[in-house]
């Protein structure tokens, strides 16, 4: 996630969808004063190899000295984080009406058949036996689906949710939109090696598991209009 004063945008990061290549993209926008959360430590090397900036301004503020001990313990916990929803953001920054409404937000989603595979396949990465497919889709957590990400009460709550499928067609618009000459993602691709199979989702997932991403994603297809 990143909000950023300096361009004037807030990116709400979705799961699988090339979101972190984005956010070391956009990174290498950002001000001193703009809220970077951490990504993966491989992955936040690669950042700063680039010479962007990392994770920056996503803690609570200092407390003073003289604070209760509780208080001090609690002092590294985050304010923001990687995957934080947008109904989050906009009760962090309920004092500053401005940057809520008057920035540009956006997020990214992917076709849901999809994104089960490559999920599954990041989630197991480090597993030499994995579990079924239909094991991994009952197993997944209704927010985690995206949706409730970028919608508050099932609206879309962000000016453009786009496709991760018109990946290039976005990245001209959001370049557009924060005034940028244009954008592009790294050719460093974060977590891409993780998925072995590169088949087409239709041939890996079978009836029963189509019927269970789909009960899971019904917001998503029916929203963007996605077939299987």
């Amino acid at each position: 996630m990143i909000i950023s004063h300096k361009h004037k945008f807030i990116f709400i990061k979705n799961q699988k969808t090339a979101g972190t290549s984005l956010e070391i993209a956009l990174s290498e926008l950002c001000g001193p004063e703009d809220i970077i959360t951490p990504i993966d430590p491989v992955d936040e090397d690669m950042r700063k190899s680039l010479g962007f900036k990392g994770a920056q301004n996503y803690l609570h503020e200092p407390y003073a000295l003289t604070s209760s001990p509780s208080v001090i313990r609690n002092m590294t916990k985050m304010k923001y984080f990687n995957h934080i929803p947008a109904i989050d953001v906009k009760e962090k920054l309920a004092n500053d009406d401005i940057t809520w409404n008057d920035y540009y937000k956006f997020s990214f989603e992917r076709n849901p058949y999809d994104k089960v595979i490559s999920w599954y396949y990041f989630r197991y990465r480090n597993e030499d036996v994995l579990p079924s497919m239909q094991e991994f889709i009952i197993s997944l957590q209704p927010v985690l689906t995206g949706f409730d990400l970028y919608a508050i009460d099932d609206i879309i709550a962000l000016d453009d949710v786009f496709l991760y499928e018109d990946m290039s067609s976005a990245l001209a618009k959001i370049a557009d939109k924060i005034g940028l000459g244009s954008l592009s993602l790294p050719s460093y691709k974060a977590k891409s090696k993780f998925r072995k199979n590169k088949d087409h989702y239709s041939k890996l997932i079978n009836n029963d598991e189509r019927v269970l991403i789909e009960s899971k994603f019904r917001r998503e297809i029916d929203y963007f209009g996605y077939k299987f």
